[in-house]
């Protein structure tokens, strides 16, 4: 019984160590697009700053006045 326990722990740890091997040669590489459609309650916002005449402004319903524009990077 002994040795069944040794030849079953042996196993296993033979069986993590060949599984972790950091071989690969067959890298998982994909081109990945992300698109993002800007709504607001369903309707397309156009960025903007707050002087841009086509942006859209959003009032909510506490009467304030919200301007959509891209982050500056």
């Amino acid at each position: 019984m002994q040795n069944l326990k040794k030849y079953l722990l042996l196993s296993i740890a033979s069986l993590a160590f060949v599984s972790c091997s950091s071989d690969d040669d067959n890298p998982a590489a994909n081109n990945v697009t992300l698109e993002f459609n800007n709504t607001f309650k369903n309707n397309t916002i156009v960025l903007g700053n707050a002087a841009s005449a086509s942006a859209t402004a959003n009032t909510s319903a506490a009467g304030q006045v919200h301007h959509f524009s891209e982050p500056n990077m």
